[in-house]
């Protein structure tokens, strides 16, 4: 490549005149003035030439570099004949002198000179100058002079470039380590593989200033390709390759090879300058995105206009697409895992809702037993207390009805013995009393789970009871208290078994409290049900005592039946019954009617008179 020309000679000095003091130091001056930056490679080449050119007043010379001593001279002076010059030009490069030549046959006398050009670890080329006349020691020195001038100024632009490439280099990899960076801390955020794609190309299309990509994505298996993310390419495209796949292209060979590849669109991918740059020539990197087991994608960068990818920056791009690849395989991972714990989840609320169901079925089962065999138990006792009561009521009767006789026969007697035989009578009287009351409690079990069911206020109900046992709590020296005020709603009931089981509830109140206290009656309604209460102040209810258990009484000559058969007849009105005491403080029994509930089934319900 010829980039210098004939110069016209330093002023005052003609052709075969001797260049002087003076002009030589004009030439060495102008070549120092090359030595500083910015001179280029190519202007020092160039003037550098020239200078010497016409300060010698040659009439010709070349110019070789090193890296170009074989092929084109770097610039050349005057009209010389460059092949025939290129074989003394080797000879200088190799020497450290200054070779001389002569000229071609027929040129006349011409005498050509070369030196080589010093560089800091070796030559960097060599100067070739041809002219007529005497070459002298003075030319000779300044020839030298000249040439050592002249290398330095290229070994200082040599140094200058490779220092600006070097910096250019740096620069980049920063660019690049911060890309890299960036995402690897952006793209394993996302969970998706689509959005892990499109974070990706987007973030290095803005580190790289750069407009367009896209990349397709498949798998290997099925040899074929679809559009995944994108921007800055057509949407026309962009909307048919996602409905209809991507069709024939460049990046078939990559994903099936595996190999990267960068595109020429004037040769490789011809649809190319349609899709992102407006027809204009450009190149565009297609990297495959290749896991262990296989390739997967292919990540597609586009260049600007006229411009190649370096080595280096191919390289970069792959480097890139490996962190996709990792990235995705991640995502993937913590996918799997999270179904894998999801699943786990499941099956573990689904083997706790099995073993719920489970103790819930065994609880019914049980409690159904316990039902039946205490419905068992109640069938067998009510019939056993009625064939009882049938025995037993029939010779009392004979005894009352002998005591009578027996008063009548006393009236006839002496006022002595008639007033401490009528007292043994009353004291018979009396337990016969007590023994038919024992045996109508005994006959309540043969009848508990019959009902007979009609409309009622339960607060009426407890009104009725009262008015019969208030004068038996008075005579206790215990305090009645009666909230009654609200107006329970109606509900059908057995009015006189709920009567028998608030009695009593009354009686074992004002029994447990022989020295006196206060009888707490109440009626409400809560949370749609209605609820009686009856509380005492008395001795209260030993801790772990079934007092709902058959024939359990903590009072004397008690039969054990009465709670258990209360709670018989609450339960068979859909209600509860149930209690809270402390000892020395008192106990508070309360039954809970649902509004809307009669019988619960498990009793026959009677019809109503």
């Amino acid at each position: 490549m010829i980039i210098g020309t004939m110069a016209p000679p330093i002023s005052g000095a003609g052709s075969g005149e001797k260049l002087g003091c003076v002009g030589a130091l004009v030439v060495l001056q102008e070549l120092v003035r090359l030595t500083a930056p910015p001179a280029s490679e190519q202007e020092i080449c160039e003037q550098g030439l020239a200078l010497i050119g016409r300060g010698l007043r040659v009439r010709g010379g070349v110019l070789f570099l090193d890296s170009e001593a074989r092929t084109s001279p770097a610039s050349v002076f005057g009209k010389v004949d460059v092949a025939s010059l290129r074989g003394l030009a080797e000879r200088a490069a190799r020497s450290a002198e200054i070779v001389e030549g002569s000229g071609a046959p027929g040129d006349g006398p011409t005498e050509r000179v070369a030196l080589g050009l010093p560089g800091a670890e070796r030559p960097l080329g060599a100067l070739v100058l041809e002219g007529p006349g005497t070459w002298d020691d003075e030319t000779r020195a300044l020839l030298k002079s000249a040439a050592s001038i002249l290398g330095a100024a290229l070994q200082s632009a040599l140094m200058l470039k490779e220092s600006r490439l070097q910096g250019e280099l740096l620069a980049q990899r920063n660019v690049e380590l911060e890309t890299l960076r960036e995402l690897a801390a952006g793209i394993h955020e996302q969970a998706g593989e689509e959005e892990i794609l499109q974070a990706a190309l987007d973030l290095v299309l803005d580190k790289l200033n750069l407009t367009a990509g896209w990349i397709f994505w498949g798998e290997a298996s099925r040899r074929k390709l679809e559009l995944a993310a994108s921007r800055g390419v057509d949407e026309e495209f962009v909307r048919r390759s996602r409905a209809e796949g991507i069709g024939d292209c460049l990046c078939k060979d990559v994903f099936e090879t595996g190999r990267l590849r960068m595109a020429r669109n004037t040769v490789d991918c011809p649809r190319l300058p349609d899709l992102v740059c407006e027809g204009k020539p450009m190149t565009h990197a297609c990297i495959p995105l290749k896991f262990e087991r296989g390739t997967q994608g292919v990540m597609n960068i586009a260049n600007r206009s006229g411009q190649l990818f370096t080595g280096q920056e191919l390289q970069f791009l792959e480097t890139v697409g490996h962190h996709v690849c990792l990235a995705v395989d991640k995502a993937r991972i913590a996918g799997a895992e999270a179904r894998r714990n999801s699943e786990a989840r499941a099956l573990a609320d689904e083997n706790a809702r099995l073993y719920r169901e489970a103790q819930d079925g065994l609880l019914r089962l049980q409690q159904a037993q316990d039902g039946m065999m205490q419905a068992e138990r109640l069938a067998t006792v009510g019939t056993l207390a009625a064939s009882l009561a049938h025995e037993i009521r029939n010779p009392l009767n004979s005894i009352s009805l002998q005591l009578v006789l027996l008063s009548r026969r006393l009236k006839k007697l002496g006022d002595p013995v008639q007033g401490e035989v009528s007292s043994l009578i009353e004291s018979a009287r009396s337990e016969i009393g007590r023994l038919d009351a024992l045996v109508e409690e005994f006959l309540s079990l043969s009848s508990v789970d019959r009902l007979t069911l009609a409309g009622a206020r339960p607060d009426e109900v407890v009104r009725e009871v009262m008015s019969l046992m208030i004068p038996v709590a008075r005579q206790q020296g215990i305090l009645v208290v009666e909230d009654l005020g609200v107006t329970l709603p109606m509900i059908r009931v057995d009015r006189e078994k709920m009567k028998q089981v608030l009695i009593n509830l009354v009686r074992n109140a004002i029994e447990a409290m022989p020295r006196g206290g206060t009888l707490t009656v109440s009626a409400r309604v809560a949370d749609g049900s209605a609820v009686i209460a009856v509380a005492d102040t008395g001795v209260g209810i030993e801790p772990g005592l079934d007092i709902f258990g058959f024939f359990t009484t903590t009072k004397k000559g008690g039969t054990g039946l009465g709670l258990p058969i209360a709670r018989r007849i609450v339960e068979g009105h859909g209600g509860t019954l149930s209690y809270e005491s402390r000892t020395g403080r008192g106990t508070t029994f309360t039954i809970t009617l649902n509004t809307g509930a009669g019988a619960s089934g498990e009793f026959m319900a009677e019809p109503e008179a």
